[in-house]
């Protein structure tokens, strides 16, 4: 029942909403519909979120049409659950022969509270209810992140930079690219690398998320006179705030770096091995 009209209108942040908040069930089905044909992917984002904002439990606040008007060749239909604590809005417009939703928006009225049957409050239904609607533990926060921090290279503890891109792919796993720039036995040392990511995040709170991280694999750059081909693993802690759309957070990760094989840039050509230890602190935001 949505029309195109809305999914390209609001079908945008529904399908980033969704990939964000969803149960991992409903992200999959999305998004092979998206991969499939994008307009759909958006329209069944979108009805998800209707369901989701409209849906009840209690019997209570089951909708019932107040009004409806004509509004071009369009019709606008008001809806009020039978407590009024809610009021809908629905806007059709007829696409393809059919009538189709074009908008909706849904309105909380503060002065009204539904009133729950006592029975019901004294056997903790509601608490059920409020428990099963609580966001699952393992929910995936964000869809792209970008950080940046201070770079310890040990055991000398040089400092340098970070900076690192992680799209979450597959929600629990995904691909980052990172660039460094530190100093290793007096020698200026820039890298950039690609590879495999993976999370493990936990939702602490409706607000706070903590997540194990791992990255692994291959990085190649300039070592002083010598360019450095190898490859990488890390692993580390983060913590994200969730209550925004733009997520910031801190994190602290160890990399292990193994340069297996350099290739001088001038005449000579040699072989040499280096492994790098490397503590990373930094700061992110992530969507």
């Amino acid at each position: 029942m949505i029309s195109v009209e809305m999914a390209l209108d609001a079908g945008t942040q529904d399908f980033i909403d969704v990939l964000k908040f969803a149960p991992t069930s409903e992200r999959s089905r999305i998004a092979a519909e998206f991969e499939q044909f994008p307009v759909e992917g958006f329209r069944c984002a979108s009805a998800y979120q209707m369901w989701e904002k409209f849906r009840s439990e209690e019997d209570a606040e089951a909708f019932k049409i107040v009004s409806s008007e004509k509004e071009s060749s369009k019709y606008k239909f008001s809806l009020a659950s039978n407590d009024e604590s809610k009021s809908v809005e629905l806007l059709w417009t007829k696409e393809n022969g059919s009538w189709k939703i074009a908008s909706a928006s849904c309105n909380e009225n503060p002065n009204k509270n539904p009133i729950k049957k006592k029975s019901e409050k004294e056997s903790g239904k509601g608490k059920k209810e409020k428990s099963e609607n609580k966001r699952p533990i393992f929910e995936v926060p964000t869809l792209f992140d970008f950080s940046a921090g201070l770079l310890i290279c040990l055991p000398e503890n040089n400092l340098g930079f970070h900076l690192n891109f992680d799209w979450w792919q597959f929600s629990y796993a995904g691909f980052g690219l990172m660039f460094e720039h530190f100093s290793f036995e007096g020698k200026s040392i820039n890298i950039g690398g690609a590879g495999f990511i993976a999370r493990l995040p936990f939702n602490v709170s409706d607000k706070m998320n903590l997540g194990f991280v791992g990255r692994i694999g291959v990085d190649a750059g300039r070592y002083n006179d010598w360019g450095v081909l190898g490859f990488f693993a890390e692993a580390g802690l983060e913590f994200l705030y969730t209550g925004t759309n733009a997520k910031p957070g801190l994190g602290v990760t160890f990399k292990y770096s193994r340069q297996n094989e350099l290739s001088s840039v001038g005449d000579n050509e040699g072989s040499i091995h280096e492994g790098f230890k490397i503590l990373k602190i930094y700061a992110k935001i992530a969507f």
